[in-house]
């Protein structure tokens, strides 16, 4: 894996750097016309910004060439946390793997790929984050989208949304729940963090929507008919919406 990203640096070398930052200013200008959201603005600063584009997230933010390094460090990241934290489990692997085979699975908001099964289909709204998604996982499908609205009815059996909610304000995360549920043909399957996780400081410093994830997405998404399960106490759950009664994720 390390080797992929050197060469993702060696092989796109100077041109790429620029040609994201180029994009990711394209496409902030972009959302506004074909997206229907609320803009945010930093306590810090008065500029405004689409939530994705948060600067504040992991202290890099997902775009720009923040995002590049972001998206870069992701490998290690999730390998440090997964056996740190999770006790070497890799949840998501574990949970999207209980999916028969033949369904056809959508991972909303993929970031690098590393939740997205196998020969399946991956959106985000980080242009940075889809280049080393196609690196990292060439046998997958990635396209630019915004989880809210993308998608046809009924396109996947499945829906995934793995670590995503925490990383939104709450309105939006609603409108991404519904307009799951309305692209799915037989569930939804949510995987995030636990709302008993008490996170430390220096963590709160690049998660700018994570307390009040924590405080309302349990409540809010059983609301909507979604099953919950822990999967590592205090770490990890796991919400579950099926839309077929014979059909349990």
């Amino acid at each position: 894996m390390i080797l992929k990203i050197l060469l993702c640096w060696l092989t796109l070398g100077s041109s790429f750097i620029p040609k994201s930052i180029l994009v990711s200013s394209k496409f902030k200008s972009r959302n506004k016309r074909i997206f229907s959201h609320q803009t945010r603005k930093t306590k810090e600063t008065s500029e405004e910004f689409d939530y994705w584009s948060d600067p504040r997230i992991h202290s890099f933010g997902n775009t720009g060439l923040g995002g590049i390094f972001h998206a870069a460090l992701t490998p290690v990241a999730t390998f440090i946390i997964d056996h740190v934290a999770y006790d070497g489990r890799d949840i998501r692997d574990e949970v999207i793997s209980q999916v028969p085979p033949e369904f056809t699975v959508c991972d909303f908001g993929c970031g690098t790929g590393f939740s997205t099964r196998k020969g399946s289909t991956g959106i985000d709204t980080s242009m940075e984050m889809i280049r080393f998604a196609k690196l990292f996982h060439p046998h997958n499908t990635y396209s630019y989208g915004n989880i809210e609205d993308w998608g046809n009815d009924k396109e996947f059996d499945v829906i995934f949304i793995s670590f995503v909610f925490h990383e939104m304000p709450k309105d939006a995360m609603l409108k991404a729940v519904n307009n799951a549920k309305r692209v799915a043909k037989k569930g939804v399957i949510i995987i995030d963090i636990a709302p008993d996780y008490q996170p430390k400081e220096h963590m709160l410093m690049g998660e700018p929507y994570l307390l009040d994830y924590l405080k309302d997405a349990q409540n809010e998404l059983s609301q909507l008919g979604f099953k919950f399960e822990t999967l590592i106490p205090g770490h990890v759950v796991k919400y579950t919406y099926s839309l077929n009664e014979n059909i349990q994720f």
